[in-house]
């Protein structure tokens, strides 16, 4: 049961994260894009450095060190965001639109897995997810033109990816309590 409980405090975290950088995309739209470049930057160095030390402090010889490519991957790729933030900041919109594309096909495949386990109300989550794949699809088709706009419509959307996790991890716990406290046999 700790998995579960894990998992949900994790999916929590993260649609937390969402609705907290939408709120910060909708109300500084100029500095969100870069922003959140900075903050990719600092997490990728911070796992790549994480990488490396697993891999120096290992005693093992490996023939594909996989600590050792993913610390390198990932100071590469903090190295390169850093460098180019501002054409980073430009596919931004395409790559949060994809994020959210993400989040909505996992947002469905809970639906279907709700609707196979017969449990009520999963046409709800289906809706939910329907809408924010029909969002996804929508920035990732038009972009459009001015970037604060956008940077205001990805805030919109990851606030509204946010709620809607927030609404399918109540109901997923709540049928997962129902189910665990159903009639017992004596």
């Amino acid at each position: 049961m700790n998995f579960l409980k894990d998992a949900k405090n994790s999916a929590i975290a993260g649609a937390a994260l969402c609705i907290v950088l939408g709120l910060l995309f909708i109300l500084f739209p100029a500095v969100s894009a870069k922003l959140v470049c900075y903050i990719l930057v600092g997490v990728l160095a911070i796992a790549g450095v994480r990488f490396l030390l697993l891999y120096f402090r290992s005693c093992l010889l490996s023939f594909f060190p996989s600590e050792l490519l993913l610390g390198l991957l990932m100071l590469a790729l903090a190295l390169v965001l850093l460098l180019e933030a501002a054409g980073i900041a430009a596919l931004l919109p395409v790559i949060l639109g994809a994020a959210i594309v993400v989040s909505s096909f996992i947002k469905l495949c809970h639906a279907f897995e709700l609707k196979r386990a017969g449990w009520n109300g999963w046409v709800s989550v289906l809706v939910l997810a329907l809408v924010g794949l029909a969002f996804g699809i929508l920035m990732l088709i038009n972009p459009f033109k001015v970037a604060s706009t956008v940077m205001i419509l990805i805030g919109a959307g990851l606030i509204y990816s946010g709620i809607t996790d927030l609404i399918a991890i109540a109901f997923i716990a709540r049928q997962l309590r129902d189910r665990s406290e159903g009639p017992t046999l004596r």
